[in-house]
């Protein structure tokens, strides 16, 4: 049984319209104060993220227009290369499973994206479908 579900006595739980088992208030709290740092730095990663893929988009897009004006296979091949690495950048800011341990997607994987055809969630992702909890 979940800490933050206790079991209550009958007519409390009558009252309450559930089956026995109640919040409770002290576990919430714990549970509210070891996630708060996590929804904190979640909220600075995402900014970060924000930050970097910006100056990325427009080292791609100049690379791009550099590559048409290029004519040097050596030149066309650095520039490959400045698009190669500013792709692998923006993976790895927008994809975790790269840098924190979760496993890729398969590519089988529905959509985690509240609402989107084929998506099994109906509000906010909160966990990663593919990874079996330990």
């Amino acid at each position: 049984m979940s800490p933050i579900l206790a079991p209550i006595d009958s007519d409390t739980a009558r009252r309450a319209g559930d089956a026995g088992l109640a919040m409770d208030p002290h576990a919430l709290e714990a549970e509210l104060k070891r996630l708060r740092p996590l929804a904190e730095m979640g909220r600075m990663a995402a900014t970060v993220a924000h930050e970097i893929r910006n100056p990325l988009t427009g080292i791609s897009a100049n690379a791009e227009l550099l590559r048409e004006s290029v004519g040097d296979p050596a030149d066309i091949e650095s520039v490959d290369i400045i698009l190669a690495e500013c792709e692998r950048l923006g993976r790895l800011v927008t994809d975790p499973s790269t840098w924190c341990g979760w496993p890729a997607p398969p590519s089988s994987c529905p959509s985690t994206t509240p609402n989107a055809p084929g998506s099994t969630s109906i509000g906010p992702a909160t966990a990663v479908p593919w990874v079996t909890p330990t």
